[in-house]
């Protein structure tokens, strides 16, 4: 009995400690942009985004955008609402595109991650989303407060069958997908925590988390012990993961869940209260750390459902624009344009391949654009078992065909066009592959 007494008396301890103080300007609503850019600016500067931040409450919301160089802007999109947009802080290699949201709290909540993220990742075309914020830890020695937890699984506990006293798990247990799941192993790597350590308060990364997500906000002792006693190899809990796994499962895109520990759900939240902006600072930041490697993504797929001919129909009925290689009207601003011209000449072979390695499902659409015929296409599909092989081929076999013609037709200025027409909607393989690099 003394030794619960002891550890109880310790856990309420830690409970009261203050957090340390950041090292890193964090934003406050009035330092937010005042005005919103058009929406023709967001497709020219922005579309498709690398990654989706997806946030719940404000402290979590300013974080991620404390992370993101100045001159990030917002803009109102109908079916979304405002999101925001910039690049990455400090990135030295390349830029990092990143959009920005709020939504509900609760997965299947109405404006929640099941209702939301659909249509931002068809929108908004990133390669992974990521849901940033704070949660609870469920065992002090896996994380402390202030730590972050990175998933690496994730479990619905909601949904059971209940026959007296027992219960039957009906939830589901799910790793993430392949290639964030082989990036996890190692997020953190490098990572200094932007912490002042004057107060001895030591943050790590968690990169085994296995999360519990539900409905629920837990602030009581007895009901976070019944679930440590159902999920003994639970790290920590929250509630917007079950709802973007689900969103993302059925988008086949890359998901997942880091968050900083900002209580023990144990009864004593409003002790740590504190603990909230501190905790999302430190997930903000470590999720920036990741995404400024960006050769690490640098052949990780945009999203390409959204450009399905069933799509394009309902966006033009509800008089939405997707297509991004439309001409951007001017600013009202004023604002310049710095566009940079396609290049002459033929692609070579390397650009040809790391098109083929980035452009996933979309080869065949992008065949169809550079007039290359059904039945040819099925033979490239046939003939190569390795999935880049496919593309590559249909690009060297039309490269070694309009190349025959005088003048050649296997241009940078084809290529460019094929790859920003509605159907194959690549713009940013077009920008990266066909235009000329910026002095």
């Amino acid at each position: 009995m003394s030794d619960a007494i002891t550890a109880e008396s310790a856990h309420q301890a830690t409970s009261k400690r203050k957090p340390p103080e950041v090292d890193v300007e964090v934003l406050e609503i009035e330092n937010l942009p005042d005005h919103s850019k058009p929406w023709e600016n967001i497709q020219r500067d922005f579309l498709p985004v690398h990654f989706l931040l997806l946030t719940v409450k404000d402290c979590e919301f300013l974080s991620c955008l404390s992370f993101l160089k100045k001159g990030f802007v917002k803009s109102n999109c109908k079916p979304l609402g405002i999101v925001y947009f910039g690049n990455v802080r400090d990135n030295k290699h390349e830029e990092v595109k990143v959009a920005v949201m709020k939504c509900n709290m609760g997965g299947a909540a109405p404006g929640g991650p099941l209702i939301v993220v659909p249509k931002a990742v068809r929108i908004l075309r990133p390669k992974a989303v990521f849901s940033v914020g704070f949660c609870a830890s469920l065992n002090e020695k896996k994380a402390e407060l202030g730590d972050v937890v990175v998933c690496s699984k994730l479990i619905t506990y909601a949904f059971i069958k209940r026959e007296g006293d027992m219960i039957q798990e009906r939830g589901v247990k799910v790793p993430l997908n392949r290639d964030l799941a082989a990036l996890a192993r190692h997020i953190g790597d490098g990572w200094k925590p932007p912490v002042k350590y004057s107060t001895g308060q030591k943050v790590k990364p968690r990169r085994d988390g296995v999360f519990l997500s539900g409905p629920e906000v837990i602030n009581d002792r007895k009901r976070r012990d019944a679930l440590i006693k159902r999920y003994p190899e639970a790290t920590a809990i929250e509630m917007e993961g079950e709802g973007l796994f689900v969103a993302a499962h059925d988008l086949d895109i890359e998901w997942i869940v880091i968050k900083g520990v900002s209580d023990f759900a144990d009864g004593n939240k409003s002790e740590t209260d504190l603990w909230r902006p501190f905790a999302s600072v430190m997930a903000a930041s470590l999720v920036s750390h990741t995404l400024k490697d960006s050769r690490v993504f640098e052949f990780w797929p945009h999203f390409e459902g959204k450009c399905s001919v069933v799509t394009l129909i309902h966006s033009r009925l509800l008089g939405e624009s997707y297509a991004e290689d439309a001409q951007p009207e001017p600013s009202n601003q004023g604002e310049p344009r710095s566009i940079r011209p396609v290049k002459n000449g033929t692609p070579t072979e390397e650009e040809l391949y790391a098109i083929s390695k980035n452009i996933a499902e979309g080869w065949k659409r992008l065949g169809r654009r550079l007039n290359i015929a059904e039945a040819e296409l099925v033979e490239f599909h046939k003939n190569h078992e390795e999935y880049t092989e496919k593309p590559y081929q249909m690009l060297l076999y039309w490269k070694r065909r309009e190349g025959e013609k005088q003048p050649t037709k296997a241009t940078y200025l084809v290529l460019h066009d094929a790859l920003c027409h509605p159907f194959v909607a690549r713009k940013d393989l077009a920008d990266k592959i066909c235009r000329q690099l910026q002095n």
